[in-house]
């Protein structure tokens, strides 16, 4: 969840109304996704690794997001270079069909990073929620020469300090299919969400095959480690550059969100 927070950067579900936030972790979608793990079978299979000149790929994948046993609305991302070494992630949620009917939210996130070799250097991330009830603005600055980000929502605006290394919310899904195919299985990431600074602990829990719309897709399926009550896995498929092909969050009242991979353009279909 929203190279998709995976915001991730990514739709997490709180009440019926935040039913069209990106996972992302899905949270989006993404956010977070990445996760719990059973090291039991981690030996069924080897990971391939990387080269060393690993660069994300400009792509577009569309997810179908359901809830509530049926499919509520679309989470987009795309993955593209806009100059020299710059590139920018983009993660569009919003209702389709009957759901469109009685729902115009649209969340929409976004992440500008930088490529120094194979290391993502998040520069700035935003946050909107637009057409509900409320609106919602949320920007993520970076600044490395004091190693600090300043956050703004709500009207007000603050300062925090983070490490190197630190991403955001989406910046963190490309961080995952990088280390993924280099071969790692226990993953771990500073991102700056929600004006504090988190450490985001994923591990590889298997290898399943993952029924989509571009076919069955052989996928490392991947759990958030520390998330308490929620619980939020990613699937990640070798064969579609380690991008995610599905996300599957459960809130703490049972309530259930996911998102499935229903095209994607700028690969070679697996």
């Amino acid at each position: 969840m929203s190279m998709v927070t995976y915001r991730a950067r990514i739709v997490t579900r709180r009440s019926t109304q935040d039913a069209l936030m990106p996972l992302p972790e899905f949270k989006a979608v993404c956010q977070c996704a990445l996760l719990l793990a059973m090291l039991s079978s981690l030996a069924l299979y080897t990971l391939p690794c990387a080269s060393a000149d690993w660069s994300p790929r400009t792509v577009a994948l569309t997810f179908a997001l359901k809830a509530f046993g049926s499919t509520v609305g679309e989470t987009r991302w795309r993955i593209e270079q806009t100059t020299a070494g710059e590139w920018r992630y983009t993660s569009v949620t919003e209702p389709s069909g009957l759901y469109a009917l009685i729902r115009s939210d649209v969340v929409r996130e976004i992440s500008h990073f930088s490529m120094q070799g194979t290391q993502i250097i998040p520069r700035q991330y935003r946050y909107s929620r637009t057409g509900g009830k409320r609106d919602r603005t949320v920007s993520v600055a970076f600044d490395w020469t004091r190693n600090r980000v300043e956050n703004t929502a709500k009207g007000q605006t603050w300062s925090m300090a983070v490490p190197a290394g630190t991403q955001d919310k989406l910046s963190y899904l490309l961080a995952v299919t990088r280390d993924l195919a280099k071969g790692q299985r226990e993953l771990s990431y500073q991102v700056a969400d929600g004006g504090k600074l988190k450490t985001y602990r994923l591990q590889v829990a298997g290898e399943d095959t993952v029924e989509t719309a571009l076919g069955d897709l052989r996928a490392l399926r991947v759990e958030r480690l520390n998330q308490s009550k929620r619980h939020t896995q990613l699937w990640f498929a070798p064969a579609m550059a380690h991008l995610p092909v599905k996300v599957a969050h459960r809130e703490k009242d049972g309530s259930e969100l996911m998102l499935i991979i229903t095209s994607v353009s700028g690969l070679d279909r697996p």
